[in-house]
C-alpha cells in the first residue's frame, strides 16, 4: 500500500540501481516544490512546470529568475537550486504566509500553509469532515480521537468505539478467530496463558 508513495524514489532506484538521498521536503525533479519560511510561519509551494515558475517568478516581483536560462526548466532549476533556493527564501521571508497564499492562489500557484497539530484540528474542513471524534471511555470518561477519513455515500465509515480496554475483547478473538468456546477461555485464563 504505502509503498506506492515511493513514486519518485522509485523510479530514481529503478533507473539508476541506487538508493536516492534525502531530500527532507525537497522534490529530486522540480524546483521549487518545497517548504519556505515566511514571515511569520511556513508555506508549501508546488511549482509543478515551466509556465507556472514564470508565473511565480511574477508574483514574486522577480520575473528576471524566469528569465535566467539557469532556472528556465524544471531540469535546470533543479540543477541550479543551490543558486535559486537562497533567492527565494529571502524574497519569501519578506511577507506573511496569509500574504503568500492569497497571491499564489490568485495566480493560479498551488501552496498551503504548514500548520501545527492544534491548527490542523481547529480547521473547519477537519472538523466538517468529522475527522475529530469524542467518545466515552469506561474508565477516563471523554476522549478524543480521529475520526474515519473515508466518506462513502453507500458505506459511511465510522469511528463508534473508544479504545478498548486491557483485554476487553480477548475472548470474543479467540472465539472468532480461533473457534475456542467460553469454557476453553476459561481454562486458558485459569492457566495464566491469557
Amino acid at each position: 500500500g504505502m509503498i506506492s508513495f515511493l513514486t519518485y524514489q522509485a523510479g530514481i532506484f529503478f533507473t539508476t540501481g541506487k538508493s536516492p538521498a534525502r531530500m527532507g521536503n525537497l522534490h529530486p525533479t522540480i524546483m521549487p516544490y518545497e517548504t519556505f519560511e515566511a514571515a511569520d510561519g511556513h508555506l508549501n509551494v508546488a511549482v509543478g512546470n515551466n509556465s507556472l515558475f514564470q508565473q511565480f517568478c511574477r508574483v514574486l516581483g522577480r520575473p528576471d529568475l524566469a528569465a535566467d536560462r539557469r532556472f528556465g526548466t524544471d531540469a535546470g532549476r533543479v540543477e541550479h537550486r543551490a543558486a535559486l533556493r537562497p533567492t527565494l527564501e529571502e524574497i519569501l521571508r519578506g511577507r506573511s504566509v496569509a500574504a503568500w497564499l492569497e497571491a499564489f492562489g490568485a495566480a493560479g500557484i498551488p501552496c498551503g500553509a504548514i500548520k501545527g497539530v492544534a491548527e490542523v484540528f481547529a480547521s473547519p474542513q477537519v472538523l466538517a469532515r468529522e475527522m475529530v471524534r469524542t467518545l466515552v471511555h469506561p474508565k477516563v470518561g471523554p476522549v478524543q480521537v480521529t475520526g474515519n477519513p473515508l466518506k462513502l455515500s453507500e458505506t459511511p465509515g465510522a469511528v463508534e468505539q473508544p479504545p478498548p480496554l486491557l483485554g476487553e475483547h480477548t475472548d470474543q478473538v479467540l472465539a472468532e478467530w480461533l473457534g475456542l468456546d467460553g469454557e476453553t477461555c476459561m481454562a486458558l485464563r485459569r492457566d495464566g496463558v491469557i
